[in-house]
């Protein structure tokens, strides 16, 4: 985390402005796979060692994430709560062109999977209306607030 501080106070004399984004709610598009060995089966839909079982995510995502803009490019990163209920960290960076933009970077905080990685590759596009940024990605539709200024 003090590598992405780093960052983001190194693009201090040639930014132009931030955006905090707080999400709040996310709503998943498709089930959830994880390894057999998760010993959590609730009912689960197997096909050889792959499991999977639906409804088991946590919607309620808040969090806050912080980008330092330079012209339309942004670098950012930061905290939420995941999909799993865990403590989660992104970083990354993007480009916005008018309301719309997209995000890539990775993310951290699903070690609970025994499935997945410590860090993912986390991508998305998105679109803000007004104060309110839609997100979407393979799996994942996100709605929060967010303020460029």
């Amino acid at each position: 985390m003090r590598w992405l501080l780093a960052v983001l106070l190194s693009t201090s004399l040639y930014s132009q402005d931030w955006e905090i984004h707080v999400p709040v709610l996310s709503h998943h598009l498709v089930s959830q796979h994880y390894w057999w060995e998760d010993k959590e089966t609730f009912d689960p839909t197997c096909t050889g060692n792959w499991c999977r079982r639906l409804g088991t995510y946590t919607n309620f995502n808040p969090g806050v994430i912080i980008f330092r803009y330079h012209e339309d490019w942004k670098v950012g990163g930061g905290a939420f709560r995941n999909s799993l209920g865990e403590l989660g960290f992104l970083m990354g960076g993007g480009y916005e062109y008018k309301n719309a933009g997209i995000e890539i970077g990775i993310a951290s905080g699903y070690e609970k999977q025994s499935s997945m990685n410590n860090v993912i590759p986390m991508y998305s596009i998105y679109y803000r209306l007004w104060i309110i940024k839609f997100t979407l990605n393979h799996e994942i539709t996100n709605i929060g607030l967010s303020v460029r200024f």
